[in-house]
């Protein structure tokens, strides 16, 4: 079973709503995301294992669109990326969640890049958050 990280914002709906008549909020979003997938990519690759030809660990790559920001582990010639990383019981190979663990130690910076850009998005667009 895989664990999923996520972080969960009340009102949401009602921010979107706001969110979408301001100027260039999908580039402006868009940017946010970016630079919080970074911070999570740089945390996973602090924790991803080197191995024998270092693909794995630099395939790491923080991802952004107007909606949301990820990180991609493995392409290509990685395509054993999820087994390294869920685990493969069939072959014994452990799970070794590398990239929960990195993302897990930099959640705070991660949550505070988006607070940040958020408030400055809306600030820009002269309203204000509560609270």
């Amino acid at each position: 079973m895989s664990e999923a990280f996520a972080i969960r914002v009340e009102g949401l709906r009602e921010l979107q709503k706001a969110l979408r008549q301001i100027e260039n909020i999908d580039g402006q979003l868009q940017e946010a995301h970016r630079k919080a997938s970074m911070i999570a990519a740089r945390a996973t690759v602090d924790e991803t294992p080197i191995g024998e030809t270092g693909r794995l660990f630099r395939s790491v790559r923080g991802r952004a669109t107007k909606t949301e920001g990820r990180v991609t582990i493995g392409s290509g010639a990685v395509k054993y990326a999820g087994p390294v990383h869920f685990g493969w019981p069939k072959r014994n190979i452990k799970p070794n969640k590398f990239a929960y663990r990195g993302i897990a130690k930099r959640q705070r910076d991660i949550l505070d890049a988006y607070v940040k850009d958020t408030n400055r998005i809306l600030k820009n667009a002269g309203l204000t958050v509560e609270g």
